[in-house]
Protein backbone atom coordinates (compact mmCIF):
# COMPACT_ATOMS: atom_id res chain seq x y z
CA UNK A 1 0.00 0.00 0.00
CA UNK A 2 1.40 3.42 -0.83
CA UNK A 3 2.01 5.47 2.04
CA UNK A 4 0.45 8.50 1.09
CA UNK A 5 -2.50 6.48 0.70
CA UNK A 6 -5.38 8.93 2.25
CA UNK A 7 -6.97 5.98 4.16
CA UNK A 8 -3.41 5.70 6.21
CA UNK A 9 -4.36 8.93 7.18
CA UNK A 10 -7.88 8.62 8.56
CA UNK A 11 -9.86 8.54 11.82
CA UNK A 12 -11.26 4.94 11.97
CA UNK A 13 -13.78 6.20 14.39
CA UNK A 14 -14.83 9.60 12.65
CA UNK A 15 -13.98 8.70 9.47
CA UNK A 16 -12.17 12.39 9.04
CA UNK A 17 -8.81 13.33 7.45
CA UNK A 18 -5.53 13.42 10.28
CA UNK A 19 -2.71 15.50 9.32
CA UNK A 20 0.41 13.27 8.96
CA UNK A 21 2.74 14.42 11.94
CA UNK A 22 6.13 16.39 11.65
CA UNK A 23 8.32 16.70 14.02
CA UNK A 24 9.93 19.99 12.61
CA UNK A 25 9.78 23.10 14.00
CA UNK A 26 8.66 26.42 11.99
CA UNK A 27 11.88 28.16 12.49
CA UNK A 28 12.59 30.49 10.00
CA UNK A 29 11.98 30.81 6.00
CA UNK A 30 13.89 27.42 5.11
CA UNK A 31 11.60 26.02 7.41
CA UNK A 32 8.26 27.36 6.43
CA UNK A 33 9.22 26.24 2.75
CA UNK A 34 9.81 22.98 3.74
CA UNK A 35 6.41 22.80 5.25
CA UNK A 36 5.18 24.00 2.13
CA UNK A 37 6.82 21.61 -0.14
CA UNK A 38 5.50 18.85 2.01
CA UNK A 39 1.80 20.03 2.04
CA UNK A 40 2.08 20.20 -1.83
CA UNK A 41 2.95 16.88 -2.43
CA UNK A 42 0.48 15.90 0.61
CA UNK A 43 -2.23 17.56 -1.80
CA UNK A 44 -0.97 16.01 -4.98
CA UNK A 45 -1.40 12.18 -3.94
CA UNK A 46 -4.64 13.17 -2.24
CA UNK A 47 -3.14 12.74 1.09
CA UNK A 48 -4.69 15.83 2.37
CA UNK A 49 -7.59 18.21 0.54
CA UNK A 50 -6.77 21.21 -1.39
CA UNK A 51 -9.19 22.70 1.33
CA UNK A 52 -7.16 21.95 3.87
CA UNK A 53 -3.32 22.40 1.45
CA UNK A 54 -4.77 25.80 1.39
CA UNK A 55 -5.53 26.58 5.21
CA UNK A 56 -1.96 25.51 5.94
CA UNK A 57 -0.54 27.59 3.03
CA UNK A 58 -2.37 30.40 4.34
CA UNK A 59 -0.51 30.08 7.78
CA UNK A 60 2.70 29.72 6.50
CA UNK A 61 2.54 32.64 4.81
CA UNK A 62 1.32 34.74 7.84
CA UNK A 63 4.53 32.93 9.66
CA UNK A 64 6.26 34.33 6.80
CA UNK A 65 4.85 37.92 7.06
CA UNK A 66 6.09 37.58 11.25
CA UNK A 67 9.91 36.70 10.58
CA UNK A 68 9.91 39.46 8.23
CA UNK A 69 12.87 40.51 6.58
CA UNK A 70 14.50 37.00 7.38
CA UNK A 71 11.59 35.57 4.66
CA UNK A 72 13.89 35.86 1.72
CA UNK A 73 14.12 32.01 0.75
Amino acid sequence: MNKYSPENYKDKTTNRAVLPHSEFQLEGAQSVAKLLEETVNHVRTGTITPKIGQCIGYLACQMLRTLGGEAKL
